[in-house]
């Protein structure tokens, strides 16, 4: 999925309401946070997580993820 020209992923984990969140800003792989709840939880960390990296990189958010 992409939010703000940013990939990220959430997979589920073994446990019920277990989520993987992690974004790849620049096409490279951060390291994933564990969350539990529901997954529209995990969906806010993760554009949270792409928010802030996004305040620390402003130019970096030029490049945007196009699949392909």
């Amino acid at each position: 999925m992409v939010y703000k020209g940013v990939r990220y992923t959430i997979r589920t984990g073994i446990e019920r309401e277990r989520w993987s969140v992690a974004i790849h800003p620049a096409g490279v792989e951060m390291p994933g946070k564990v969350i539990s709840g529901r997954r529209d939880a995990a969906e806010k960390m993760a554009r949270c997580l792409i928010d802030k990296w996004l305040e620390r990189h402003p130019r970096k958010a030029l490049r945007v993820y196009l699949p392909g």
